[in-house]
Parts: structure tokens; C-alpha cells; sequence
């Protein structure tokens, strides 16, 4: 849920910004370490689809799982690209670049629908 938060807050940081601009403060410390939080990120969505994707479970968590995960993968690869950018060849390069030009565009919907999940999680966990 951590992930969800952090990436649903750097997905959707200019217009939580908008909304709130004593958060500005808080976003920009996130923003900082964005690439570490972005490698964790896909890490943990890839964990995440493999372990729903392995565990029964009533489907309305099933299909929240796999959200999330795409979620997470998507918004930590957008996050994360610089970091593992040096390690790549010319030519990965070029491609990876493309899909990020593609992704970017629903970088702020995807981190809303972060925190959304985020939310969700909460409410069946407390429940």
C-alpha cells in the first residue's frame, strides 16, 4: 500500500500540488529519490502480479491485485527509467524511450488510480 501512496503522489504531484500547496514541500522530498522508489516500485508490482497470479482469492482482491500491479509497474518504469538508462544499449535505449514518450502521457491518471487502489486496500483491510 506504501508503494501505492508514493507513486500515486509522484504520478499525480501536479495537481495534488494544485490542490494543495503545503504538500509542494512533502512531494518534493518524494520526488527526490523517485528513481529508487520507481526501481522498487516495478520490482514489487512484478512480485505482486506473480503472487496473484498464484494465490486464490475472491475476484473483486484478484482484480484489485492485478491493477495494482500494473499500476506499479507502469508508474515505477516511468519512475525509474533514468535510473537504469546507462545500463542500456543504443538501440534499448531508443525503444524503451518510445514506450516511455507513450506511457508518460497517462502518468497523472495511472497516479491517481495509485491512490485510489491505495484507498481501496485501506478500507478492505480494515474491514
Amino acid at each position: 500500500m506504501a508503494a501505492l501512496v508514493a507513486d500515486g503522489l509522484l504520478g499525480a504531484s501536479s495537481s495534488v500540488v494544485r490542490r494543495r500547496p503545503e504538500a509542494e514541500e512533502s512531494i518534493g522530498r518524494l520526488a527526490r529519490v523517485s528513481g529508487w522508489i520507481g526501481l522498487a516500485s516495478a520490482l514489487y508490482g512484478f512480485w505482486l502480479f506473480l503472487g496473484a497470479m498464484r494465490l486464490p482469492m475472491p475476484p473483486l482482491p484478484f482484480v484489485a491485485s492485478i491493477a495494482s500491479a500494473a499500476v506499479l509497474v507502469v508508474l515505477g518504469f516511468l519512475f525509474g527509467y533514468g535510473m537504469v538508462l546507462s545500463q542500456l544499449s543504443t538501440e534499448a535505449r531508443k525503444r524503451v524511450g518510445r514506450l516511455r514518450r507513450k506511457l508518460s502521457v497517462y502518468q497523472q491518471s495511472l497516479g491517481w488510480a495509485a491512490l485510489a487502489l491505495a484507498v481501496f486496500w485501506l478500507v478492505l483491510w480494515i474491514s
